[in-house]
């Protein structure tokens, strides 16, 4: 494990590293890109309000230890390497699944960032978990914890992906039955209900001396008893993402015809881990027709990254109590 200097110099590389290739993917803009910077700005200013004003300890808290984002710069910088080298082929092609009646296509590249923000999400929440725990953020010991609960930090994430793909898979033939005002309700109920009981997942699955199941069982437990307070914090995060989005804009195309577009949308976001696609911005974007800007998307990665740290730092804080009995919840000591 390289010394904390060097790992704090390797996040700095990594994020100034992300941010330079976004800036020359960006350019020249497409057609209809620059209306999308409105839209960008307006949402990463709102979440970066968010995350100071209504969370102002925890943010306090981010800035007085910025070794909490040590592991978001790495990544990112990780992230872009792999973008540039699935760019040039060595992956070879995607293989299209068909799960729970969804298409669903994989790649090499796809499997190297789930394994990515795996790690970011296990290494992160154990340096918060010990930030709350103990005041003293050690990229170290939190980099080991993180590795040792890698596998079971993974499949917390997997189970809530996968309960959000059941729900689509449900949801999708009403949709298309003409349904509608049934399966919107349903869909951000069960949007709601999976958030309010894994918020506390990830930081109860990285402490727990019980099995990986056990552990995830735990979690659910935990997370479900504090329903009440999360509820606030979930709308807004979900909000924030672009939860439900509806957009009706009209455009010139490029042969001079006006169009008039029109887009909805649920989100099945699960917020356990770090979610940082806000749907509102891509889905402007898919109204008129037109890509995002990677340099825009970059910010607001960022943005969302920092108000999932607070959120985070706000729940551990929340259930400290139980996660500091975390060797007396009972079970043996097994790394699943």
């Amino acid at each position: 494990m390289p010394a904390p200097t060097t790992l704090r110099k390797l996040s700095v590389a990594g994020f100034l590293g992300a941010f330079l290739v976004a800036g020359v993917r960006s350019f020249p803009l497409a057609a209809r890109q620059g209306t999308g910077f409105i839209v960008a700005a307006f949402v990463c200013v709102t979440c970066m309000a968010v995350a100071r004003l209504i969370f102002g300890r925890e943010w306090k808290t981010l800035w007085s230890d910025t070794d909490l984002l040590v592991p978001y710069g790495i990544v990112v910088g990780l992230e872009a390497v792999v973008m540039w080298i699935a760019a040039t082929g060595v992956f070879g092609g995607s293989t299209a699944l068909n799960l729970f009646g969804l298409a669903i296509s994989v790649s090499a590249s796809l499997v190297l960032y789930i394994t990515l923000w795996t790690a970011f999400a296990a290494w992160t929440v154990s340096l918060i978990v010990d930030a709350q725990s103990s005041g003293n953020v050690d990229l170290g010991t939190g980099w080991r914890r993180g590795k040792a609960h890698f596998w079971r930090v993974l499949l917390a994430l997997a189970l809530c992906v996968l309960v959000s793909l059941v729900v689509l898979a449900l949801a999708m033939p009403l949709l298309g039955g003409g349904a509608i005002a049934l399966v919107l309700p349903l869909m951000i109920l069960s949007t709601l209900v999976l958030n309010l009981g894994t918020m506390a997942l990830l930081p109860a699955v990285v402490t727990s001396k019980q099995s990986a199941w056990g552990a995830v069982r735990e979690g659910v437990g935990l997370s479900w008893a504090s329903k009440r307070t999360w509820f606030p914090w979930v709308l807004l995060q979900w909000g924030l993402l672009g939860g439900f989005t509806y957009y009706s804009v009209s455009f010139v195309g490029d042969h001079g015809t006006l169009h008039h577009a029109s887009n909805w949308n649920v989100q099945m976001k699960s917020l356990a881990g770090f979610e940082t696609e806000t749907a509102w911005y891509g889905k402007y974007c898919e109204a008129l027709k037109t890509s995002t800007v990677p340099l825009l998307s970059f910010f607001l990665n960022a943005a969302f990254v920092l108000l999932a740290l607070v959120i985070k730092l706000r729940v551990v804080a929340q259930v400290a109590d139980d996660l500091d009995g975390s060797g007396a919840r009972g079970g043996a000591d097994v790394i699943g």
